[in-house]
């Protein structure tokens, strides 16, 4: 089961990343992680009480999570699970390690996208992924079929068969 990372801002139109993705990648199964890079907080205090539910408690809308379900519905055969995952801090390393405790096999992350910055301690995560070795699923056109096995390259474009 391949392990496909998403970047998120919450909203419900950062959803149709989940949608195209199991639509390029229809032949695989895979576990969707939607992620969101917020700040490492810097005061003493703010890490003494570090909450994560602080940051996202009303980043996630009930309607996201029913839009996350309704397609795990809608996708049966491709998505095995939907889940969030925050990262606390921007540095190379941090977001290293992140990927590497995911077991990420792929980024999407199409040169289109502009994620709000929904907190104030949110970040782009672009930088991130562009200095990352994770291939990356940059466009869509479907339907496709496409390989992991044949991805060695970093930058993937997904083209019509």
């Amino acid at each position: 089961m391949k392990q496909i990372l998403i970047p998120t801002d919450f909203s419900l139109s950062s959803l149709d990343l989940v949608e195209q993705t199991a639509e390029t990648l229809n032949a695989d199964r895979m576990n969707v992680i939607l992620f969101h890079v917020f700040d490492m907080p810097s005061g003493i205090r703010d890490l003494l009480f570090l909450n994560k539910s602080i940051h996202h408690t009303n980043l996630v809308s009930d309607q996201f999570m029913v839009k996350c379900e309704a397609l795990k519905k809608r996708y049966p055969f491709n998505i095995h699970s939907i889940t969030l995952q925050y990262v606390y801090g921007d540095s190379k390393s941090i977001f290293k390690s992140f990927l590497a405790a995911c077991g990420a096999d792929m980024i999407v992350c199409p040169d289109h996208l502009k994620l709000r910055l929904t907190h104030p301690s949110s970040v782009d995560p672009s930088r991130l992924i562009a200095r990352c070795k994770v291939p990356l699923l940059t466009e869509f056109r479907s339907p496709a079929t496409f390989s992991f096995a044949a991805s060695r390259q970093r930058t993937l474009t997904v083209l019509s068969s």
